[in-house]
């Protein structure tokens, strides 16, 4: 018998079924009460249709014809929806979730562990936090994020 089967009977003597296991669905953040799952969700959304960003406070941005979806942005983390004034090349809506300042720097630290392609620039993001606000290191690692925004998206 292979190794793989006896694995695999290995597990089966444990006796875990899916009416046994412990979901994990429902697993807080300690920090904000948040789902992680909805968490992790969030951060997908954040690789594939948003951006960070610092003009004068973090911000973190997902634009979208899907109504639903910057709207559910918002029910897991707060900020606004609100629709853009352009539309795309086919006509359609564009909505835009945003959050920002605090909330955005606190949001971007619990994401952390579930992005991917945007997690540089949450780290640049939490880096600018650290330095004061007429700093040369603020300014540089603010260019740094805006250049680092214009290659991802």
């Amino acid at each position: 018998m292979s190794e793989g089967l006896q694995y695999s009977r290995c597990v089966m003597r444990g006796k875990i079924s899916p009416s046994t296991a412990r979901s994990t669905e429902n697993i807080k953040s300690e920090e904000t009460g948040q789902r992680l799952i909805d968490l992790a969700w969030v951060a997908g959304i954040i690789d594939g249709e948003g951006h960070l960003r610092y003009t004068t406070s973090p911000a973190i941005v997902v634009e979208s014809v899907s109504k639903s979806m910057v709207d559910k942005c918002c029910e897991i983390a707060n900020g606004s929806v609100h629709e853009v004034s352009r539309k795309t090349s086919t006509g359609k809506t564009v909505y835009r979730w945003q959050i920002s300042g605090t909330k955005a720097k606190n949001l971007c630290r619990e994401l952390m562990p579930y992005l991917s392609t945007k997690k540089f620039q949450a780290n640049i993001l939490e880096a600018i936090m650290n330095y004061p606000a007429k700093s040369d290191m603020r300014k540089t690692l603010k260019d740094m994020l805006n250049g680092q925004r214009e290659i991802l998206n």
